[in-house]
């Protein structure tokens, strides 16, 4: 500002002394101050910077030179600006993403039961003790995973039952690991051990050609 002032100064000494006091016309006053006019304008443009977001209509606003973060813009409120488009459309898809990741991450995370299915009976062997007999089954089954994670299957506990009475019993602490959405068969043995005299002596019965022994895995 003191420079621009110094400037104003400085043109305003260097003038002329006007011809109307010595009898001159006028026209070359205005002129004068026409000149004057324009060198004041183009000193002050000198000294400041356009800012870009002042416009309105045809007048031009100006800012200091260095104070442009500190101004503030006072605009309309039916302004474009303030009314981004598609705001609704953006909203909308925001929405309907989030919905659907959300439903995408219950239906593979959610957990799905392992299903246990008795295939057949692999095998069996008989054995006869003086205390009674000792049979030996081996029995394969079926595990189903249904859940789009692998899981690990613990803790099987198998009996052998014949019409209510529990003839044996099994435990397997560790089973199996099975795969995404696949079966696995799994075959174990469970030992049985007859001591009742009535079920003993029936299979010990040589008259008979065949024993026939109902028994429950469960």
């Amino acid at each position: 500002m003191n420079l621009m002032l110094t400037s104003l100064v400085k043109l305003t000494v260097g003038l002329q002394p006007s011809p109307l006091s010595q009898g001159g016309s006028p026209q070359w006053g205005q002129r004068c101050a026409a000149g004057l006019t324009q060198s004041r304008f183009a000193l002050m443009t000198q000294q400041r910077h356009i800012c870009p977001t002042f416009f309105s209509d045809l007048r031009t606003w100006f800012c200091v030179a260095g104070q442009e973060s500190k101004l503030v813009a006072v605009i309309p409120c039916t302004d474009q600006r303030l009314r981004p488009r598609h705001t609704k459309l953006y909203v909308a898809l925001s929405v309907g993403l989030c919905l659907l990741v959300s439903v995408l991450v219950l239906f593979f995370l959610f957990p799905r039961s392992v299903i246990l299915s008795p295939v057949a009976v692999s095998s069996s062997s008989v054995y006869f003790t003086h205390d009674g007999v000792q049979i030996n089954i081996t029995n394969v089954l079926n595990i189903t995973n249904n859940n789009f994670a692998a899981v690990q299957a613990y803790n099987l506990t198998v009996q052998a039952l014949n019409f209510g009475t529990v003839l044996g019993t099994v435990s397997i602490k560790n089973v199996a690991s099975v795969k995404p959405l696949s079966v696995k068969t799994y075959s174990f043995m469970i030992p049985i051990q007859l001591t009742d005299p009535g079920l003993s002596n029936y299979c010990k019965k040589e008259s008979l050609p065949v024993h026939i022994l109902y028994v429950n895995l469960q």
